[in-house]
């Protein structure tokens, strides 16, 4: 939005050069007009001549500096704008890496705390495998513990995208 903003600026900034330059050529007819009345009254007073086109001339000069520094400031824009774009580009790309992140540091809570259930589930099939030592308790500890990785495996096992906006 801000980079819009900018180039509409440069264009307005365009549009304002060429009514100054046509201005400019206006103002230039009319100093031809105003040029070729002083060659006429030369002939009357040749110092007013030298005047009024030493005043043009300075007129002229003023218009040229106007239009110059116009094209400057155009030029000046549009480099801006070409950095806001820029810098705007380097935040979504910012923003996209964050999230990846949040959704990757997710899955990892998620699976680490599927750990955590089954060394919880190890920790207590283990004590009351201790207290028991039958073989058909152990093997049905074993069993338990067995389904469980199995369980969390399967989980585990399931790719998990990571979804892009």
């Amino acid at each position: 939005m801000v980079a819009d903003e900018v180039r509409n600026l440069a264009q307005r900034t365009n549009d304002f050069s060429e009514q100054i330059r046509d201005m400019l050529r206006g103002i230039e007819t009319s100093l031809n007009e105003v040029n070729q009345s002083a060659e006429a009254a030369a002939h009357t007073d040749l110092s007013v001549a030298r005047q009024s086109r030493q005043t043009v001339s300075t007129m002229w000069s003023h218009v040229d500096s106007l239009n110059s520094k116009a094209s400057e400031q155009s030029q000046a824009i549009a480099a801006i704008s070409e950095k806001i774009h820029h810098l705007v580009m380097e935040g979504v790309v910012s923003l996209q890496f964050e999230d990846i992140v949040t959704q990757l540091l997710d899955q990892i809570t998620e699976r680490t705390g599927m750990m955590e259930d089954y060394v919880h589930a190890f920790a207590r099939t283990s004590a009351s495998a201790l207290s028991d030592l039958s073989t058909d308790t152990i093997r049905e500890h074993a069993r338990q513990l067995h389904a469980l990785r199995n369980q969390h495996a399967e989980a585990s096992v399931d790719e998990r995208e990571v979804e892009m906006f």
